[in-house]
C-alpha cells in the first residue's frame, strides 16, 4: 500500500490564536486515539512512494506548509515557532487507494 496525500501532499496549517499561517511551526504526528499522556509517534513521509521519512516533528515553512503523506489515521499536534503546543487535531485520516471520504472526518484544510 502506498501513502496517500492530504490534498496534494502539501498542507497548510493555521494558528487559531491569530488567524495567520503557522509560520515556521511544526507538526507532530501520533497514532490516532492515543491521548495526551500516552502519545505514540507515527511515521509520515515527504513523498507518496514512502521513500523519505519526515522528521519526528515535521517542520513548516514560512507559509505554515509542509509535504505530509501518511497511511491511516493520526492525531496531529500543532506547535508554534516558540515550541508551544497550540492545537491538537484528532483522528485525521489519509484515504487509501480506492477509499471513499468519510464525512465524519475533519475538514482537511486544517486550522480554518
Amino acid at each position: 500500500m502506498s501513502a496517500v496525500p492530504i490534498q496534494t501532499g502539501q498542507i497548510q496549517f493555521w494558528d487559531k490564536t491569530n488567524g495567520k499561517p503557522l509560520s515556521c511551526g511544526s507538526v507532530a504526528t501520533y497514532e490516532s486515539g492515543t491521548g495526551n499522556s500516552t502519545r505514540v509517534p507515527k511515521d509520515t513521509w515527504t513523498d507518496q512512494a514512502q521513500t523519505q521519512l519526515n522528521n519526528s516533528l515535521v517542520n513548516l515553512d514560512n507559509n505554515g506548509q509542509a509535504y505530509i503523506f501518511g497511511v491511516g489515521f493520526y492525531d496531529l499536534v500543532l506547535i508554534n515557532r516558540c515550541g508551544v503546543e497550540v492545537e491538537v487535531i484528532e483522528n485525521v485520516g489519509w484515504l487509501t487507494d480506492g477509499a471513499f471520504p468519510n464525512a465524519a472526518l475533519p475538514d482537511l484544510n486544517v486550522g480554518t
